[in-house]
């Protein structure tokens, strides 16, 4: 997907160049972050859980805290869109399920 472009509110994602613009400014995000915010936005509207989540951005031989990893991605996703857990607007979780 190098060429796909994804919109949502003043943000545009761009996968192939693998950057988040905000009213064509590059915003700064780490990169699992950027990682999450790409597989979050490929599968809007559906629910993505965190064993997906967990598969697709850390490696079976990475010892890391992934619930710690993806707790902090999410908030940094949410700091940097100026969403909200309360109100969310482009991340949502759904308890128990992603």
């Amino acid at each position: 997907m190098p060429f796909v472009v994804y919109q949502f509110g003043d943000f545009s994602l761009h996968c192939g160049k693998f950057e988040l613009c905000r009213k064509g400014r590059r915003l700064k995000l780490e990169r699992k972050p950027l990682e999450l915010l790409v597989l979050l936005v490929t599968k809007h509207g559906q629910v993505v859980t965190r064993n997906e989540i967990a598969r697709c951005l850390w490696e079976r031989e990475v010892f890391v805290d992934i619930e710690h990893g993806i707790n902090t991605a999410i908030r940094k996703i949410r700091q940097i869109l100026g969403d909200s857990s309360d109100l969310p607007r482009f991340v949502q979780t759904i308890s128990g399920s992603g």
